[in-house]
């Protein structure tokens, strides 16, 4: 900032210099100048110190939505994955019940065809005992 003021102090001074100016009205007028602008400055770094604050406040505050956002996203990550093994769970154990329902009905209805197809004396021990060993499995 003192650069800036100097700068304008400088082509203030230069600008009077040469309009022909005494070197004594040049040096007041300079003065007068600084004094004039000494507030500003002050005023306009201190405006900027308090920027610099706030934009600081600001990305803490953001910096902790985003540890929070990523916080819920592990959260929902690991949910998901949870319900997508009981999921996958449930559909196997579903499977695995379909199949074993649907085995022991083939496995009856081949068990039937038997019973009345086969003659009753090609199955060893008779038709009662052929029957136990169909509705044991």
């Amino acid at each position: 900032m003192k650069s800036l003021q100097l700068v304008v102090v400088a082509a203030f001074t230069f600008s009077l210099m040469q309009t022909g100016a005494s070197q004594c009205d040049v040096v007041r007028l300079a003065a007068a100048v600084h004094e004039t602008l000494s507030p500003f400055m002050t005023e306009m770094r201190e405006g900027l110190a308090a920027v610099k604050t706030e934009m600081k406040e600001d990305l803490s505050r953001i910096e902790g939505k985003v540890d929070s956002l990523s916080g819920d996203i592990e959260e929902h990550k690991n949910k998901t994955a949870t319900e997508l093994s009981m999921t996958v769970t449930t559909v196997h154990s579903e499977l695995e019940r379909n199949v074993l329902t649907n085995v022991t009905k083939e496995l009856k209805k081949t068990a039937d065809y038997i019973l009345e197809e086969v003659p009753t004396s090609f199955v060893c021990g008779g038709t009662r005992a052929w029957r136990r060993v169909v509705y044991l499995t």
